[in-house]
């Protein structure tokens, strides 16, 4: 699969075998995964699903509202759910997930419970063991807060506060700890993380 100015295309790879599936009037394939044998992605604010023949919009969280952009970001595939950032225009941003089947699609947790979104920007990332994304601060003015999940509401915990947004910051899990490159005005930082506070430190400043 791939994007060409706006429209899904699919192809084997053999010449003359190219197919477009669906226009769109925004895609973002940077965004997608692939679970029970169907893609799904972000396209004009939503959650869509293709299987090559067939292509739905999964979820559309804010079906009721004229705005209908309810899709921030899909995190990926961890333990066999698909994870997601959206609002429901009632919780605000929060982690969701799903199995794949409409029935089977929940909110983790509400973080910030009523209309204020509890996931402030966009930056999640799967590591080997949990789900890694931040919040604002609610003690620090212009600090975030590092959050990691299980997949389950109990397991959703905060990691660190104060901390810096992930917004545009590279991941990497290597042997249980994630580094995370994190751009800045003039110069970026890199941090590290085990998915604890003691065990969540900055290393060095790197160039942006």
């Amino acid at each position: 699969y791939f994007n060409g100015g706006n429209s899904l295309y699919r192809t084997d790879g053999s010449a003359g075998n190219l197919e477009r599936v669906k226009n769109f009037s925004s895609l973002d394939l940077n965004e997608c995964a692939v679970i029970n044998n169907k893609m799904f992605f972000k396209a004009e604010g939503k959650l869509w699903w293709t299987d090559g023949l067939f292509t739905f919009i999964f979820i559309n969280l804010c079906a009721n509202q004229n705005s209908g952009y309810s899709l921030i970001e899909i995190t990926g595939v961890f333990q066999n759910r698909l994870y997601f950032i959206g609002s429901d225009c009632s919780s605000g941003n929060e982690l969701w997930s799903t199995d794949g089947n409409y029935t089977n699609t929940a909110l983790v947790k509400d973080i910030k419970p009523g209309s204020a979104s509890g996931i402030c920007c966009r930056g999640s990332h799967i590591s080997d063991s949990c789900i890694y994304f931040s919040t604002f601060s609610d003690s620090f003015a212009y600090k975030f807060t590092l959050w990691k999940s299980d997949g389950t509401d109990t397991g959703t915990v905060i990691v660190k506060d104060s901390f810096p947004e992930l917004s545009n910051s590279k991941f990497q899990t290597v042997g249980g700890l994630t580094y995370i490159a994190i751009p800045g005005l003039y110069d970026g930082a890199l941090w590290v993380t085990d998915g604890t506070d003691s065990g969540t430190v900055w290393l060095s400043f790197i160039q942006n």
